[in-house]
């Protein structure tokens, strides 16, 4: 059946429909990506682990909680962290997102991701917005002595102080998800909305991905303009952008970039076997680059000076290079060894959606009650993380994955509509 579409297709198309049947093709074997399910699961529990590790890094961060035993080396992990593990989400999130399109079409994508990713986010910022406060009064009233809980708490949520500290929290990424998503169909729109102009477009843009992938300094293409954008930030990373709901520009280019790249990604699918092929170089240029970054931070937090525009100019590029480096070598890492069926990472990535969006004050509570506790900070850590796991992993199977609230989050699983 296959051979005589085929040679249908050749019939009918040329080469230009041979290329797109070849894609089409593959698109049908790699499925829903499950290589991409693993890495949305490993974002995942590497969200919980840098809000766990807060209390325990050396650098100066506004938090509920301080430990009294802190670390260098976890400080620099965390940066490392930071450098690709949002980044990594925004861009699988533009390969499913792409998936869905061509699924449902314009309106049946925006409705889908009204109830998946909207609905969520209001309602989640509802129920996590004011736990997070209490553990904030928590936090505050357990480090200051002689301060009682009870007067502080109704002080936090007053008319006087209910506005402060008020943003959406760690649920901003499902905000600026949902603009990246309306930026992306009117862009789609914009380039390729006629039918001949746009395919040459669009040809040209497949032919620019593959090449940037196919190459193994093909990065530079997007670390420039990622730097560029980087450029416009205020600290010497990706800013924080957890309070407040006005949108930050440069936060969507930057972001949607990544986006951009794994919408791209699913269109060229048989990309993932160049990414996987060069996971350990992606891997190398990213941990000889952190060398450059860490020794700006070096000069830039301990040594001083002055640090000119030049020098910051240099320091994203390199960044961004850290970045991109590691993006690819995780997705090539999973694409390499964990492309086939999993149930594990299958289950961890239905369960991210809810551990994401509930696990932040679990993570304050746990780390709050180990304060006192007088040890090593690794071993407080593992204590969080697990503790933290157990809840909710254990709240996911038990309360959300077969009910309603698993529906709203990833919808109806095959086999409960096998089942009925």
């Amino acid at each position: 059946m296959a051979a005589l579409l085929r040679v249908r297709v050749l019939r009918e198309g040329g080469r230009q429909a041979e290329l797109e049947f070849q894609r089409m093709t593959e698109l049908q074997t790699v499925g829903r990506g499950h290589a991409f399910d693993g890495v949305r699961a490993f974002a995942m529990l590497l969200g919980v682990f840098l809000h766990g590790s807060i209390p325990y890094i050396q650098v100066s961060f506004p938090w509920a909680v301080t430990d009294g035993s802190r670390s260098e080396v976890l400080t620099l992990v965390v940066y490392v962290v930071h450098t690709f593990r949002m980044p990594a989400f925004f861009l699988i999130a533009g390969y499913f997102a792409r998936l869905l399109y061509n699924r449902l079409g314009t309106w049946g994508f925006l409705l889908h991701r009204v109830r998946r990713v909207l609905l969520p986010l209001f309602v989640g910022w509802l129920v996590v917005f004011p736990l997070v406060r209490v553990m904030w009064v928590w936090g505050l009233s357990s480090a200051l002595s002689g301060v009682a809980f009870l007067p502080l708490l109704r002080m936090a949520f007053s008319p006087q102080f209910a506005t402060y500290g008020f943003g959406l929290l760690h649920l901003w990424f499902l905000y600026y998800l949902l603009l990246i998503y309306l930026c992306a169909l009117v862009a789609r729109w914009a380039l390729f909305g006629s039918s001949e102009g746009g395919n040459r477009r669009r040809a040209w843009v497949d032919r620019v991905f593959r090449r940037t992938v196919g190459t193994r300094f093909g990065i530079l293409v997007v670390a420039i303009p990622t730097a560029f954008i980087l450029v416009f930030m205020r600290g010497w990373g990706v800013d924080f952008v957890d309070r407040g709901f006005v949108p930050s520009l440069a936060h969507i280019i930057f972001y949607g970039i990544f986006f951009t790249f794994g919408w791209a990604m699913h269109r060229n699918v048989e990309c993932l076997g160049e990414l996987s092929r060069r996971w350990v170089w992606n891997l190398g240029v990213g941990l000889v680059m952190l060398i450059p970054a860490m020794l700006a931070l070096l000069k830039i937090y301990l040594i001083g000076g002055p640090v000119g525009l030049g020098f910051r100019v240099s320091y994203f590029l390199v960044y961004a290079i850290v970045s991109w480096s590691l993006v690819f070598a995780l997705l090539g890492a999973f694409q390499r060894y964990l492309c086939a069926p999993s149930k594990v990472w299958r289950y961890l990535s239905d369960a991210s959606y809810w551990v994401y969006l509930v696990h932040l004050p679990i993570v304050i509570a746990i780390s709050i009650l180990l304060r006192g506790w007088e040890c090593w900070w690794g071993l407080k850590l593992l204590v969080v993380l697990t503790g933290a796991m157990a809840l909710l992993l254990g709240s996911y199977h038990v309360m959300v994955r077969n009910t309603w609230v698993g529906v709203m989050l990833n919808g109806r699983r095959a086999s409960s509509r096998t089942h009925g």
